[in-house]
């Protein structure tokens, strides 16, 4: 059997009950076509409950009542999308600002921790290159401040150039 005649029989059975024939073939067809058992319970169980149904008379403005409803769905899935944006992107696009703060603090915090540690290194080695002079330096004091008296330039130095 192709799949053909197995929709074919399908669309009876919504419409009618099957004969035993129609019955037979379908059952045959059941074991060839993957899947078609599941989808059969579901269709038999679902025109079952539709044969339960009572027939009930259409109203005379069905159409109308029909295309009202449509328009009025249409006007409201606007708001219902507009509405489940707001509960939707909203809270995410806060709680995403809110992270991204806190990565931003978080960031700056170890920066300055970063840039503290590199500061005290750069005392530290400043230090021991730069260590207080020893009292030895300062006991000829006399010395250095002739020195600082001293004549700038040497006269006796530029007349031999000159």
């Amino acid at each position: 059997m192709n799949e053909n005649r197995y929709q074919e029989l399908m669309a009876t059975s919504w419409r009618r009950p099957l004969k035993m024939d129609e019955r037979r073939e379908l059952e045959d067809a059941r074991g060839q076509i993957p899947g078609s058992r599941e989808d059969w319970v579901e269709e038999e169980a679902l025109s079952r409950a539709l044969r339960g149904l009572a027939n009930v008379p259409v109203p005379s403005n069905f159409v109308e009542m029909v295309v009202r409803a449509a328009a009025a769905g249409a006007k409201q899935g606007g708001a219902a999308r507009r509405s489940w944006a707001g509960r939707v992107w909203w809270p995410r696009l806060g709680y995403g600002l809110a992270a991204a703060t806190m990565m931003g603090l978080v960031s700056l915090h170890e920066y300055r921790a970063y840039a503290r540690v590199q500061m005290a290194r750069s005392v530290e080695t400043l230090s021991t290159v730069a260590a207080v002079p020893k009292i030895e330096w300062l006991e000829s004091y006399d010395a250095i401040h002739a020195l600082q008296r001293a004549p700038q330039v040497d006269t006796e130095l530029v007349a031999l150039l000159q």
